[in-house]
């Protein structure tokens, strides 16, 4: 019975010392792998429509493209677990730069409908904690493709300042849009620099917005955004 014990705690020892071996022996395959730090610019190509939840104007703005810019800095760490792939974290925090707007229609190139029910989506930050699974290509290259949650300060707004009719008093906002991402791009290292080409979209959803006019009623309104982003980008590995 004691040799049984013996041997079955043998046993274990021998796999847990050949799983730390081969743990080993699989993660340090790739010039990849570690932690980078890098920057990253590009542009934005936006999709929005902006509806009425309640009567305002009988009839929706409708939608509209809040295209822009985009530039950023990011961070990560990269695991390779066996000869082909590797897992990576990474984190980014970016400035979004758009400002684009859009009147309810039938109120479009009227003199006296300045400033009358117009949506808006305005620049911000946003914050990207996401996971990563590359391919590797050869030593020195690889594609990925990755996917994670947004967090941002990008803000939405329904405004109507012009007093012919109803205005609204504030503007419907919201602000701190949260999403999630998907992406893919390709990288290649030279000389411990990481040059990068990366696609992604992130859809922040429908988001309700409220106020009220200056009578004192409830109006409230939707706006929803989605954005395809392509940047190009260096990272350092330290």
């Amino acid at each position: 019975m004691r040799f049984i014990k013996q041997w079955k705690l043998l046993t274990f020892q021998v796999i847990v010392s050949l799983i730390f071996l081969n743990t080993q022996f699989s993660f340090a395959q790739s010039k990849f792998d570690g932690s980078y730090i890098g920057a990253n610019l590009g542009i934005v190509q936006g999709s929005a429509d902006s509806k009425e939840l309640t009567t305002y104007n009988e009839g929706n703005n409708g939608s509209y493209k809040p295209n822009g810019n985009i530039f950023g800095l990011y961070g990560g760490y990269n695991i390779s677990f066996n000869k082909e792939y590797f897992l990576g974290f990474e984190a980014g925090l970016n400035r979004l730069e758009i400002k684009k707007e859009k009147q309810f229609p039938s109120y479009v190139g009227d003199a006296t409908r300045i400033d009358d029910s117009i949506a808006m989506t305005d620049s911000g930050y946003y914050f990207s904690p996401e996971v990563k699974v590359g391919v590797l290509l050869s030593e020195n290259s690889n594609y990925y493709i990755s996917a994670g949650k947004v967090f941002s300060r990008i803000k939405q707004s329904y405004r109507d300042n012009n007093a012919r009719g109803r205005t609204l008093v504030p503007a419907a906002e919201t602000d701190n849009l949260s999403g999630n991402s998907i992406g893919f791009g390709f990288e290649f290292l030279e000389n411990n620099t990481i040059y990068r080409a990366d696609f992604s979209s992130i859809n922040f959803g429908t988001r309700e917005m409220s106020t009220r006019d200056d009578l004192g009623t409830t109006r409230s309104f939707s706006d929803k955004l989605s954005l395809n982003i392509l940047t190009i980008g260096f990272a350092k590995k330290f």
